[in-house]
């Protein structure tokens, strides 16, 4: 069974019906942003289900106190949070392109030729097989001049250095994560970082990255990619910033951390002008649902 479709104007209806009744003044944002879409930021507002094993559900009613506009002041939020953290992203990414490239390239210019030598076995081997795989893919269907050159003149032999720029983000922390020990410590040191650390912050990073990329809801979305933080349990820099690795203000924090090693100060800032919009007018929308604790701007790591 599909649920059937239905018209711009039946949208709008639907949604007086449950309860926010000025949705006919936001006709013009629901037909620009997508019935579906603002739906995300409308479910906090509807009246939760009183069932004892559905304590998370809610029903297809609005709270009375609910309105679209508190949707819309929401859909804004997000929106201007996920331009500031790909702003902040891709100083961050291209940060990381560099230094890896750089320390890897000091030590061997092909060093991603030869993973499957430095991991001849196990779950490495496993992972080192796959991102060859991927990488030779990669660059045979590149039309990027600079892959089509080094294809031509080196016999697509590309130094490290050159091969960061095809990788995407993902592909370019897997590659950090297959270097030497020796080699992913001085990296991870230029970020104030231990290895295993920074490659598990770096795999949060590229998520908030794809959720800001695609356009997705971030404020109250579940980490799935769950920074490891256990080595910041007594970290003052952090106080209570890295307290739940499930919500997006963890990560938040970590991307903050991250960006004055990045040599992005105007970024952060813009992050957290970012963040203190926070529509806490809106009843029954709290800070505390993105993992924000009430004093986070004065936590060290959110100073400018």
């Amino acid at each position: 069974m599909v649920k059937p479709w239905t018209s711009l104007d039946e949208q709008v209806s639907i949604l007086v019906q449950r309860g926010l009744t000025d949705a006919p003044d936001y006709r013009d944002l629901i037909e620009r942003t997508g019935y579906y879409r603002l739906s995300g930021f409308a479910y906090p507002l509807r009246v939760p289900d009183t069932a004892p094993t559905t304590s998370s559900v809610r029903i297809e009613r609005y709270a009375p106190t609910a309105s679209m506009r508190s949707v819309a002041d929401l859909y804004q939020f997000d929106e201007n949070l996920r331009l500031a953290v790909w702003l902040a992203a891709r100083r961050l990414e291209i940060a990381v392109r560099i230094r890896v490239g750089h320390e890897l390239g000091r030590v061997d210019p092909l060093m991603h030729e030869h993973l499957e030598e430095l991991w001849p076995s196990g779950k490495m081997a496993h992972r080192a097989a796959e991102f060859t795989k991927k990488l030779k893919t990669t660059l045979e269907r590149s039309k990027e001049d600079f892959i089509i050159h080094h294809r031509r003149n080196y016999a697509g032999h590309m130094p490290v250095w050159v091969l960061t720029e095809a990788l995407d983000f993902g592909g370019l922390v897997t590659l950090f994560s297959l270097a030497p020990f020796e080699q992913r410590s001085t990296i991870a040191d230029q970020f104030g970082c231990r290895a295993d650390e920074f490659e598990s912050w770096l795999r949060t990073m590229n998520l908030l990255r794809n959720i800001s990329a695609h356009h997705a809801r971030l404020w109250n979305k579940v980490i799935i990619v769950r920074p490891v933080t256990k080595y910041r349990k007594n970290d003052v820099f952090f106080a209570d910033c890295l307290a739940d690795t499930g919500k997006a203000f963890t990560a938040l924090s970590i991307l903050a951390y991250f960006l004055p090693f990045a040599g992005a100060p105007r970024e952060k800032h813009t992050l957290k002008d970012a963040l203190r919009e926070f529509p806490a007018h809106i009843p029954g929308i709290s800070p505390v649902m993105m993992g924000m604790p009430d004093n986070w701007e004065t936590a060290p790591v959110w100073q400018c």
